[in-house]
């Protein structure tokens, strides 16, 4: 049974950063400035962690450190220079507080996949009402993922 969680549990959910529009745009994937914004507009980016992780840990750091790894690794994103964060729960932190994304705390921004184009939430209530508006199907790298599941520890 462990080893069957653990598998479909393997992957994250995302890695989650805000970011405000600027004036450079990035010619190779991932896209880091999605189509339609302009400079100044606040958004965020997301991906599926294209490694696996275990899903027993109790601390949130040992995921968020894993996402920065993975968003560091890759030019486009660590040229950004920004902390990421998993959309992940524990026992001791709901997966919308670490990620800053509590509708109760703020609107928030839009949040886009990596690949420029697809929006999976309008804002902070968006993605916490139960249903995104697209597949959480693109890895930090750029890569479309085959249907899977993404592990959140998040009800």
């Amino acid at each position: 049974m462990v080893s069957i969680i653990r598998r479909a549990a393997g992957r994250l959910a995302l890695g989650l950063a805000v970011l405000a529009g600027s004036a450079f745009a990035v010619q190779a994937a991932p896209i880091v400035l999605p189509t339609g914004l302009n400079p100044g507009d606040s958004y965020r980016l997301a991906f599926v962690s294209s490694a696996l992780t275990g899903a027993e840990f109790s601390d949130i750091n040992v995921y968020n450190t894993f996402v920065n790894n993975l968003a560091n690794s890759v030019t486009e994103l660590s040229a950004l220079s920004l902390s990421w964060t998993a959309i992940v729960s524990t026992s001791a932190v709901h997966a919308r507080d670490n990620t800053n994304t509590n509708p109760g705390t703020s609107t928030g921004a839009p949040i886009y996949l990596l690949d420029g184009v697809t929006m999976i939430a309008d804002d902070n209530a968006d993605l916490w009402d139960g249903g995104i508006d697209n597949p959480l199907n693109i890895d930090e790298n750029g890569n479309v993922v085959a249907a899977t599941q993404a592990w959140t520890g998040t009800t």
